[in-house]
């Protein structure tokens, strides 16, 4: 028991979405805990074994997984598109394509291996659309994901404030968190966990684009943001990525874990109740 269950040492890790932001900072924590990283995005990173991965192609899938082998202890899912992207392009990239890397990389992970998933706070509806995001998460492989695709998009074209791919993202991360939560069954007899982290008002590509959307960082803060309006920064969501796919999480699977600064459930009920006054604290010799 102690630190080393946090530590990465002798594991040989996947950080997709490597070259920016949240998975960035990811890559650069697990390497700093003592991982092999292997950096997949669509352009080359700073950090890591850069290997090319294009989430919308089924080929770039395969060959990425087929260039990196095994063994694979940690598969951090972090690449995505926002809201601002085309609709067919979010749910093939977020989902079906995020969907059958996993597949292609499962193969490769021993007894003791993790999984962790960026969906979102978007994804908070969840429970009500178990009906909606079915018929997608049984689909059976690529191709029939992203025909369902062609046969669909149609439904998630606009979104709020007239985002081009609004619902597409939701529904994307409500998909992935469902799906998330039943393949932790599936893969609980081979020793391998799976969980998904969502992040809010992270300053990142994707809150960089929701900033334009909504017209500056004031009005940004003022929908995403936690408790005071702070923003996260990528590491924040780094760290916490990191403990789910460490040692130290080994009874932790099949969950959605809130990394938001308020912005989710503590803030969507914010004013369901009203809490009886603190009492008044003297700092400095408490309980002296």
């Amino acid at each position: 028991m102690g630190i080393e269950k946090f530590s990465y040492d002798g594991k040989r890790v996947i950080v997709t979405g490597a070259a920016s932001g949240i998975g960035q900072a990811t890559a650069e924590v697990v390497e700093s805990l003592g991982a092999e990283v292997i950096a997949m995005d669509i352009v080359e990173t700073s950090v890591g074994k850069y290997v090319h991965l294009d989430l919308s192609d089924r080929e770039s899938i395969e060959s990425a997984a087929a260039t990196v082998g095994g063994p694979v202890h940690g598969l951090f899912n972090v690449a995505g598109l926002g809201s601002s992207s085309a609709p067919d392009k979010v749910i093939l990239v977020d989902f079906v394509g995020t969907r059958h890397l996993i597949d292609c990389v499962v193969p490769y992970m021993p007894r003791g291996s993790a999984i962790a998933n960026v969906a979102s706070w978007g994804n908070n509806d969840w429970r009500n659309q178990l009906d909606t995001v079915r018929p997608l998460i049984e689909t059976d492989g690529f191709e029939a994901g992203a025909q369902w695709i062609v046969d669909n998009v149609d439904a998630f074209r606009g979104g709020a404030h007239g985002w081009q791919g609004g619902n597409a993202y939701r529904f994307s991360k409500e998909a992935l968190t469902v799906y998330t939560f039943l393949k932790a069954h599936q893969l609980a007899p081979l020793g391998i966990r799976i969980n998904t982290e969502s992040p809010n008002a992270t300053m990142s590509g994707l809150y960089r684009g929701f900033i334009d959307q909504m017209g500056g960082e004031e009005q940004a803060a003022a929908v995403a943001s936690g408790l005071g309006g702070r923003r996260g920064e990528p590491e924040e969501q780094a760290y916490a990525l990191a403990f789910l796919n460490s040692d130290a999480a080994s009874y932790i699977t099949g969950i959605d874990l809130l990394v938001d600064g308020g912005g989710g459930i503590a803030k969507k009920y914010a004013d369901a109740a009203n809490l009886p006054p603190m009492a008044e604290v003297s700092h400095g010799l408490a309980g002296a």
